[in-house]
């Protein structure tokens, strides 16, 4: 988990995401949460602007297992449409697990 204050602390930890070890390369943030029981805007928007300040260009998030029901069928849905989700374009890692991919431009 996020053990640093401020709202990209309490974002990190709402998502079970470790911001510190957050990896960059060539401008990438891949980002792993631990498991999705929701995602919303605000934590999203969040994430991407500390990415950006972090000096990536984009971000690959894997959602992590989804244990919300809803969450997952949208998700589900939104990868089988090509679709976006908070402007990430949303892959099916493991449609058995419930597994996500959202990959997101972080240019300005």
């Amino acid at each position: 988990m996020c053990a640093f204050p401020g709202i990209a602390g309490r974002t990190g930890n709402r998502l079970g995401v470790n911001l510190r070890n957050t990896a960059i390369k060539d401008g990438v943030a891949q980002v792993q949460i631990q498991f999705a029981e929701s995602l919303t805007r605000a934590d999203i928007g969040t994430l991407k602007t500390y990415l950006q300040n972090q000096g990536a260009n984009s971000a690959v998030v894997n959602t992590g297992f989804v244990i919300n029901p809803r969450l997952a069928e949208s998700l589900d849905y939104l990868a089988g449409k090509g679709g976006s989700l908070f402007g990430g374009k949303v892959r099916t890692i493991d449609s058995e697990f419930k597994i996500f991919e959202l990959t997101f431009d972080l240019l300005p």
